[in-house]
C-alpha cells in the first residue's frame, strides 16, 4: 500500500504550474515555485517574465474575478520584468513542454 504524503510535502514537490485563465487579455500564466518567476502569455502576443513574485500573489491572480485587472493593479510595474523574445519563448516552451499544453 502506498502511504499518503502530507499536503505540505506534496506541495513542495510541485516545481511549477501552468494555469490557463479566463481573460480577454491573458492566455495563460506559468509560475515557477523554486525561483518565484511568473511568466505571463498575452493573447495579442508578447510574453513577459516577472521576477521574485510571491506564491501568494500568483495564487491571488489566478483566483481573481478579473485576471487582467489584477495584473494591472498588482503585477505590472511592481516586479522586475523582461519581455521574452521569440527565441526565449521557444526555449521556455521546450523546457516546460509537459506543463505548457494549452
Amino acid at each position: 500500500a502506498m502511504a499518503l504524503m502530507p499536503a505540505k510535502a506534496a506541495e513542495k514537490q510541485v516545481p511549477s504550474a501552468t494555469t490557463v485563465v479566463r481573460s480577454s487579455m491573458i492566455d495563460a500564466v506559468f509560475y515557477d515555485y523554486s525561483n518565484r518567476t511568473l511568466t505571463v502569455f498575452f493573447r495579442k502576443g508578447g510574453t513577459y517574465e516577472y521576477l521574485e513574485v510571491p506564491r501568494a500573489t500568483y495564487e491571488e491572480m489566478i483566483r481573481s474575478a478579473s485576471v487582467g485587472r489584477y495584473y494591472h493593479a498588482s503585477i505590472r510595474g511592481h516586479f522586475t520584468s523582461r519581455r521574452l523574445d521569440a527565441a526565449a519563448c521557444a526555449a521556455f516552451t521546450d523546457a516546460h513542454e509537459a506543463e505548457a499544453r494549452w
